[in-house]
């Protein structure tokens, strides 16, 4: 581990690593939820965006998928941007 360590962050200047470090301490003392909820947030953003201008589209779809239950959160929600799946519509020919 210590190797892996090491050489995974070799040329990443140490103040760098400091502020990581003290970013990863603040998320973890504060109990680290608030970090998932606020990239939760962006990418909904941005995935409404996406789903938005591939509405428009007569060649791409985005799936629908339900909401579900949710066990980070405890209760149902809809998915994640990653959980959605973009279908090719291609014309055959």
């Amino acid at each position: 581990m210590m190797n892996y360590v090491m050489y995974n962050t070799m040329g990443v200047s140490h103040d760098a690593q400091l502020r990581v470090f003290k970013l990863l301490q603040t998320i973890v003392a504060g109990g680290g939820r608030e970090i998932f909820e606020h990239a939760h947030e962006i990418l909904h953003k941005r995935w409404k965006l996406l789903y938005a201008i591939l509405s428009t589209s007569a060649r791409f779809s985005v799936q629908h998928i339900p909401p579900q239950f949710c066990t980070f959160y405890q209760r149902v929600r809809g998915p994640s941007p990653g959980n959605f799946l973009l279908l090719f519509q291609l014309p055959f020919h």
